[in-house]
């Protein structure tokens, strides 16, 4: 009978009341709908757009929204600002929270649209990275930080690979892998990593003046890495950048630098180093104190024929030769020995004086420098003669091919243009990629989570049913205490019972079990031949306690006897991940209650027809039990299958990890602070739920409707 009848429907009141209830549920659903949606949109973003928190990625139909994820994807935050000259922005948050991001910092991208005087961008491209691969690798700094980390791991784990078969020490995929690894850091003469995907790729730019790359294995490498890649994926060291920094330090503020230079700068990043020598007297002057004194020394080449003032400012500053060969860590015999090296190399005590003798006894005028902007006005020079011949091939004005500076703001957003369909697919599948590859090269973890939500379902659907269906057929005396005893534990926190299952599996009285069991089995069923008169009553029970006693003190001896160790350990195994939770006192309250409700004339007639207790729950009890059964199989699947902690305390051993053990560890130890990543993680870890319970959304529905038919 409906609580609202027809009539009573017609009524505004109760029409306002309908409309409300179903308005508390719209609301309802979209506060949980929400949530789920700005998960799925986190799992797809970046930098740029992951502290947004919209419900839909927008970057789906907005170009302008990919082309900053895009830029954000490929550059440090800072190198953004210098390459494409944001002025007045110092925040990331600024850009992100822009109204009109393109229209607001990117004047190149309306430029490019509206094609009108636009620059010859693929000639631009073209001198670019043709002088760059001929660029030295010493020089080049990485583009894209994540995915370059990504792409030299492979490399890494491709290149060590393929060495284990020149060395004849190739075996299976996994352990393959291993052995690479341990290569790779036998190579290196210490441990760099535990495993590939903790290397990282740190070829960072160092603004120090006397920074410099030591002769290492893993540096080296990382420079070939660098070499063989294409012009997109790295760029050079600019002294524009040093300069920026020294005039930072300097100055303090922009105002304060367009009053010393007599310029007009809105923001650092607009200060570019001078090739030649300025004209404005203080511009010249801090040019040359930068020269002096920060200029990279790793871009300094000095001439040969001071190796002999070398040689007096060691004897000037350490007096003896002796105190030379303990300075140095060297073994000469006469001052003639010391070399002198004409570029920023040796030794770290070698450079520490030979860059103070640079510093303090040679000229600037005696010094050659380098670097990208000197370097690549040389290439331009030589190619194109002078400005005026550059201006008409860029068909851009050019006043002097030393003050030119590549667009890179040109030349990301056509660059970016070309491939847009290309860069929005990738966003909407990189970050499930670096999890699935995570997961893919952890061995055992997808199998292992298999076998223990294919136990638990087993155990679930056997184990409860039947202990329910005991308590529910047979008139059991203390059945009520048995329900209370199977529900106490629900009263403490499952961190309480941890422990001590933990100490029970690692000393598994197993041999004790069997053989204390058999020996009891035996007693008991000598008593019963011996007294048959106790069968009954209270003796019957005193029949039971006997037997179990003479179990319980012939277990021991028994395993002595017959050489079977007493206990195991079941840690780092299937069986410490399910026998914990194969049988559930909730479920069994659940379903004895829902057994309790079916006819008993089924049963009779069952019976009546011959039928054994086993097949009447079978045929009678499981079919009519199918969605209560499914309702508690999956709150025991789904805590198996997202159960971490109990996981990760049994098995130590990784081979024995779950998939969720690992997405702990990914979002611990390998996604530190990349929330995006995060998100992916969990919404790969939702989807074999998400098909658990359309599987079972039929029977569940059923469940819904069975007790109205009733």
């Amino acid at each position: 009978m409906p609580l609202l009848p027809t009539v009573g429907r017609k009524a505004l009141r109760v029409r306002l009341l309908i409309l409300s209830i179903y308005g508390v549920l719209v609301l309802g659903g979209i506060t949980m709908v929400i949530p789920f949606l700005i998960t799925l949109t986190c799992s797809v973003s970046n930098r740029f757009d992951l502290e947004k928190y919209n419900p839909v990625p927008t970057y789906f139909w907005e170009d302008d929204e990919l082309y900053c994820k895009y830029l954000f994807e490929k550059y440090e935050f800072n190198l953004l600002r210098r390459l494409h000259r944001l002025v007045h922005l110092t925040t990331e948050r600024e850009m992100r929270m822009a109204k009109d991001v393109v229209g607001d910092f990117f004047p190149a991208v309306q430029h490019i649209r509206s094609g009108i005087g636009c620059p010859n961008i693929p000639l631009i491209r073209s001198d670019y990275e043709s002088f760059l691969m001929r660029y030295p690798s010493e020089r080049l700094c990485g583009l894209f930080p994540n995915m370059l980390e990504e792409k030299y791991r492979r490399w890494l784990k491709q290149k060590y690979t393929s060495q284990l078969g020149q060395e004849a020490l190739a075996k299976s995929a996994q352990k393959n892998e291993e052995l690479a690894l341990q290569l790779f850091n036998r190579d290196n003469g210490e441990i760099v990593a535990t495993e590939f995907a903790l290397i990282e790729f740190n070829l960072d730019l160092s603004f120090s003046p006397k920074a410099f790359e030591e002769d290492q294995l893993r540096f080296r490498e990382q420079r070939l890495f660098l070499a063989e890649l294409e012009p997109q994926w790295k760029r050079p060291e600019m002294l524009d950048e040093f300069f920026e920094r020294y005039a930072k330090r300097k100055y303090t503020t922009i105002a304060n630098v367009n009053a010393a230079w007599g310029t007009d700068y809105e923001d650092f990043v607009q200060i570019q180093y001078p090739v030649t020598d300025p004209d404005a007297a203080p511009l010249a002057e801090d040019r040359r104190e930068f020269q002096r004194k920060e200029f990279p020394l790793r871009f300094v080449r000095v001439p040969e024929e001071y190796a002999q003032a070398f040689r007096n400012y060691l004897q000037e500053i350490l007096g003896t030769l002796k105190a030379v060969n303990l300075e140095l860590l060297t073994h000469f015999d006469s001052w003639e020995q010391i070399p002198f090296e004409t570029e920023y190399a040796g030794s770290r005590p070698y450079r520490k004086y030979w860059s103070q003798f640079v510093i303090e006894r040679i000229p600037i005028e005696q010094r050659e420098f380098s670097g990208f902007e000197i370097d690549y006005a040389k290439y331009l020079q030589d190619k194109y003669d002078d400005s005026e011949s550059l201006s008409k091939a860029y068909a851009m004005s050019i006043p002097s091919i030393e003050g030119f500076r590549i667009p890179f703001d040109y030349l990301d957003y056509e660059s970016f243009h070309q491939d847009r369909s290309g860069w929005r697919w990738f966003f909407m599948g990189y970050n499930y990629s670096v999890v699935l590859q995570f997961l893919s090269t952890r061995g055992r973890a997808v199998w292992n989570t298999f076998i223990l939500v294919a136990l638990t379902v087993m155990a679930g659907l056997v184990v409860n049913p039947i202990t329910a269906y005991a308590l529910s057929r047979f008139n059991l005396r203390g059945t009520q205490k048995i329900l209370v005893f199977l529900l106490v534990p629900m009263s403490f926190p499952p961190e309480v019972s941890m422990i001590p299952s933990f100490l029970l599996l690692r000393s598994f009285p197993l041999g004790l079990l069997i053989l204390g069991g058999g020996a009891g089995a035996l007693a008991f069923v000598a008593l019963r031949r011996l007294f048959p008169s106790w069968n009954k009553g209270y003796r019957g029970m005193l029949q039971m306690v006997l037997a179990f006693l003479i179990g319980r003190l012939c277990a021991l001896p028994l395993c002595h006897v017959f050489h079977v160790p007493p206990s195991i350990t079941l840690l780092n195994t299937y069986a410490a991940l399910v026998l914990p939770g194969m049988a559930s006192g909730f479920s069994i309250f659940l379903l004895k209650g829902f057994f309790d409700g079916l006819p008993r004339e089924l049963y009779e007639a069952a019976s009546m027809d011959g039928a054994s207790e086993m097949q009447m729950f079978r045929v009678i009890t499981y079919p009519l039990c199918k969605p209560i059964i499914v309702v508690t199989l999956m709150g025991q699947v789904l805590a198996a299958y997202g159960g971490f902690m109990w996981a990760f305390v049994v098995c130590q051993d990784k081979n024995m990890w779950t998939l969720m053990v690992w997405l702990y560890a990914f979002q611990s130890e390998y996604a530190v602070g990349q929330l995006n990543l995060i998100m992916a993680a969990l919404t790969l870890a939702s989807i074999p739920t998400f098909i658990f319970f359309i599987f079972c959304q039929k029977i569940i529905m059923r469940g819904i409707i069975l007790p109205s038919m009733k």
